[in-house]
């Protein structure tokens, strides 16, 4: 037992070397020296050496941190979670009102209705317009003349007293003039001829030449009437009468003529239309006669 105790003890302490050894301890490291100064120049030859330089002193030590003056707080802890609000139930729903019924029907008012015009006034406003410009109108008529008066005795012709020859007549005549809004004036130029001669004691033929004016206005639908004022011109052939020169008579005196009637306008401002006239004239020369004279005409007009 003894002999295993000392061979123990002789173990231990190499086994101590043997751990130092294998686990040697870092080297101390050497204290900080204070820099060396540098070398000295050798001074030029004749000249003192110059004096070493002054050595810094070492630095003061590092001051250790002052202490702080209060210690921090100690850190609050956060404040627990709050828990969330039951959710609320929601509400039962609310049944719809029941829907109202429509208010009834108003009636429209009656639309208002302007007064329909018969068709020919309609045509009349909406191709009616007031004439205008340059008038012109020829016309060819026919009718049924009368001549009354006294015829006096000539060479070879009988007179014939209380003359009232009534017999066809057909005429002619042109107006030239011009207006305007519906109204035109005229210069007028007319010719009738009696077909049938006076047969009584004597045989005796009439002709009439008018010159003059007329004024024609034009009212609704293009009806019109005109008013004639003319020197009227009448000739009397007596063929009894041997010498020839002496067979014409002439006689004249004013005279005056209405006329009233319908034209039908184109676009192109020419119309053709239908009347009617009366003449009149008294012829106050040898012979002394009346002439009277009712027309139908045929007119064709521009205005």
């Amino acid at each position: 037992m003894s002999g295993w105790l000392a061979l123990g003890a002789l173990l231990l302490p190499a086994g101590s070397l043997h751990a130092q050894g294998a686990t040697p301890e870092p080297p101390t490291p050497p204290a900080a020296q204070p820099p060396a100064p540098p070398p000295a120049q050798p001074a030029p030859p004749g000249e003192a050496p110059a004096a070493p330089p002054p050595t810094q002193p070492y630095p003061p030590p590092a001051q250790p941190c002052p202490a702080p003056a209060q210690p921090p707080p100690p850190a609050q802890p956060y404040p627990p979670p709050q828990p969330y609000p039951p959710p609320q139930p929601y509400p039962p729903p609310q049944p719809y009102p029941p829907p109202q019924p429509y208010p009834p029907a108003q009636p429209y008012p009656a639309p208002s209705v302007a007064p329909v015009a018969p068709a020919d006034e309609r045509q009349s406003e909406e191709t009616d317009e007031p004439h205008r410009g340059v008038f012109l109108r020829l016309t060819l008529s026919g009718g049924i003349a009368n001549v009354r008066g006294d015829l006096d005795p000539k060479p070879g012709f009988k007179p014939i007293y209380d003359l009232d020859h009534t017999a066809p007549v057909l005429g002619m005549a042109g107006m030239l003039g011009g207006g305007g809004r519906n109204l035109a004036l005229a210069a007028e130029l007319s010719y009738e001829h009696i077909l049938r001669r006076a047969q009584d004691s004597s045989v005796a033929g009439f002709q009439l030449f008018g010159l003059g004016f007329a004024g024609s206005y034009y009212f609704d639908h293009d009806w019109f009437l005109t008013a004639h004022l003319r020197w009227v011109s009448m000739i009397v052939f007596m063929p009894d009468i041997p010498c020839f020169w002496d067979r014409i008579d002439g006689t004249g005196g004013p005279g005056l003529g209405v006329t009233t009637g319908k034209e039908w306008f184109g676009e192109d401002n020419g119309a053709v239309g239908l009347a009617l006239q009366g003449n009149c004239a008294k012829l106050n020369g040898k012979p002394d006669l009346t002439y009277l004279s009712g027309l139908a005409l045929l007119t064709f007009t521009h205005f």
